[in-house]
Formats: C-alpha cells, structure tokens, sequence
C-alpha cells in the first residue's frame, strides 16, 4: 500500500515527509526502503523526518540507518538525490556521547545541507531543539548551513513576494 501512495504523490510531484525508524527499524530496514520505496518517489522531494529515528531509541539503530542512506549518497544513488532529513528530537535528549558522535559522523557524511531544522514541538520547543542540536559539535561553518537550510517546496521567492511580481 505504501508504495501505491507514494508513487500517488510523486505523481503530482507532492513533497512527500515520512516517519522511518524507531523500535526495531534497523539498517536492513533502511535498505528496504531505499531500495522499494524510494524508486516510486521521483521526481518529489522526500524529508525523512526525525533523520531516521524515532522512539524508542534502540541501541545504535538510529546511526546505523543514517549510515544506509549515506552510503548511497556517497554513492550518488540516484534514488537518494532528493532526500532530506529533519532534525526534529535529534540527537535525542537520552542519546549517549557515542551515539551522538556517531550520528554526527552519518550526517556529515550525508552532508550538512540536506539536514533541515526541527523541533517536533509537542516534546521539544525550538530553543530546547536548538541545545540539542549543539550536541553534535558541529563547526561554526555547518552551524550557518544547517541554519540557511530550507526544504525546496516551501521556500518563497520573497524579492517578487515583496514587489507583487
């Protein structure tokens, strides 16, 4: 069924945000994604919300599935070129230094600019989303891409907003 709505929306080329991860959802699970789900997204857009993981937290499951996708990305899998990841409840509050660490390494390897800025409000305000975020000891430089950062579908042309053009 999921497949069949997926490709429903890529079909009227919808942004498509989705929730994977959490539990048992595992690297193989990440593989099976990428591999069946994704081919019936293109041409849209995909956000991976809470970069992969979710609740509740297992082991290192969360930065073994960011280490899936980027490993495809670093191939450049071409199934792979139009997703993103949301930062919302990343790193989590009870996330260890190592999976910290860990998820930091999978998400440069990713790139700092497919990373957008979440908050998933209900458990963390955006000013506690923010000092977690600063737990993954990202540089100056990333800190400014990642706050630049905009997912391609809501992002206004605000120069012909502003001019009624």
């Amino acid at each position: 069924m999921l497949p069949r709505v997926i490709r429903k929306a890529a079909a009227q080329r919808l942004p498509i945000a989705i929730h994977i991860g959490g539990g048992g959802f595992d690297a193989s699970d990440a593989e099976t994604f990428i591999r069946r789900i994704l081919p019936a997204v293109s041409p849209s857009w995909v956000q991976i919300a809470h970069a992969g993981g979710g609740l509740p937290l297992q082991s290192d499951n969360h930065s073994r599935v960011l280490e899936v996708f980027a490993d495809h990305i670093a191939r450049d899998d071409p199934v792979t070129r139009r997703v993103l990841f949301d930062l919302s409840y990343v790193p989590a509050p009870e996330e260890g230094a190592a999976g910290v660490s860990s998820l930091a390494l999978q998400m440069r390897r990713i790139g700092i600019d497919r990373l957008l800025f979440g908050s998933d409000y209900n458990v963390l305000a955006p000013a506690e989303a923010v000092r977690f975020i600063e737990r993954l000891g990202l540089t100056p430089e990333e800190e400014v891409l990642l706050c630049q950062n905009r997912a391609p579908w809501v992002c206004l042309d605000t120069a012909r907003e502003s001019t009624g053009n």
